[in-house]
């Protein structure tokens, strides 16, 4: 019975914090930049990766990536707002991970 009164109690304002907050009309539109030159050890092998181009096109409620040659495409929830970024998590389509990106 008390669990009961505490959800009671607490589910509005849980449900409250849990809307989707969308980007403000000024952030939307294209972004691009490059993923710099990195290396990767397999313990026995280095292989260096090669910078390359990135370029993100946000909508009120999608997002579509494009990371070299590659095309992505999703949706996105802002998880922390700040008065110098935005961080979101991007739900691409075809990926079991999500993306995490900072504007």
């Amino acid at each position: 019975m008390r669990i009961q009164s505490i959800l009671l109690v607490f589910l509005p304002w849980l449900m409250a914090f849990q809307c989707a907050a969308q980007l403000k009309k000024a952030y939307l539109g294209q972004y691009t930049g490059e993923i710099g030159s990195y290396e990767i050890s397999t313990g026995q092998e280095l292989f260096t990766v090669q910078p390359v181009a990135i370029r993100a096109h946000l909508d009120r409620d999608s997002l579509h990536l494009q990371i070299g040659d590659r095309h992505f495409a999703g949706t996105y929830e802002i998880l922390l707002e700040t008065q110098t970024y935005i961080l979101l998590e991007a739900l691409l389509a075809n990926q079991i991970a999500p993306e995490r990106i900072i504007v």
